[in-house]
């Protein structure tokens, strides 16, 4: 289980093709003896491309591997579907995936794993979150600092609640509106609470379940 691990970065609009792209290109792109690469090919800052490191494996759309040349990403066969269909994630379905896959990752996405599979309560105020989650850690053996689980809270709900100011029609990739927000699986309430909102079964693209 882990904490923090995408240095407070969420998971931005155009981030997940740009993982596609920087592993087709070279799939040692993400190994530390190649970041000043990685930054001129991707166009990130550097403690931005470790995120993006930590969120390729978290989606699932890759494997690590360490070897003795470095690190390599081995690409998953979820990659190389979404590079072959929908690899800018204009489909609803292929955001579903990437969120299961976040959601079901208790060892490498633990805080979005909880959220939806442990925390019991539909709406929830962010000390609650935090509280629940520092005990569940606890419980498993982690030991952090509250302060680290405040900022894995910010994260995780910047991946799923955009600002109502971003129009996702013409934000540039660069923008930080975040990747799952089109999914509206995350609000703010009337009550001012974070609250869970679950997929329906109309909502739910059948080929996703083929």
């Amino acid at each position: 289980m882990v904490v923090n691990k995408h240095g407070s970065f969420y998971l931005r609009s155009g981030w997940g093709t740009k993982i596609i792209d920087a592993v087709k290109e070279d799939e040692t792109i993400f190994s530390p003896n190649n970041e000043q690469t990685a930054v001129d090919t991707i166009g990130l800052g550097r403690v931005m491309i470790r995120a993006l490191r930590y969120w390729s494996d978290a989606l699932g759309l890759t494997e690590e591997e360490k070897k003795q040349a470095g690190i390599t990403k081995k690409k998953t066969a979820l990659f190389d579907l979404i590079d072959q269909y929908d690899r800018y994630y204009q489909r609803i379905g292929s955001l579903l995936l990437m969120h299961r896959n976040l959601a079901r990752n208790k060892e490498v996405a633990t805080a979005w794993y909880w959220a939806f599979n442990e925390l019991k309560n539909q709406s929830f105020a962010k000390e609650e979150f935090v509280d629940g989650f520092h005990a569940f850690l606890g419980v498993n053996g982690v030991s952090v600092k509250r302060a680290a689980i405040e900022k894995e809270f910010n994260c995780f709900k910047n991946t799923y609640i955009g600002d109502d100011k971003f129009d996702r029609k013409t934000i540039m990739d660069e923008d930080t509106y975040p990747f799952l927000a089109p999914l509206h699986l995350l609000k703010i309430n009337d009550e001012k609470r974070y609250e869970k909102v679950p997929v329906t079964k109309a909502e739910m693209p059948l080929e996703i379940l083929l």
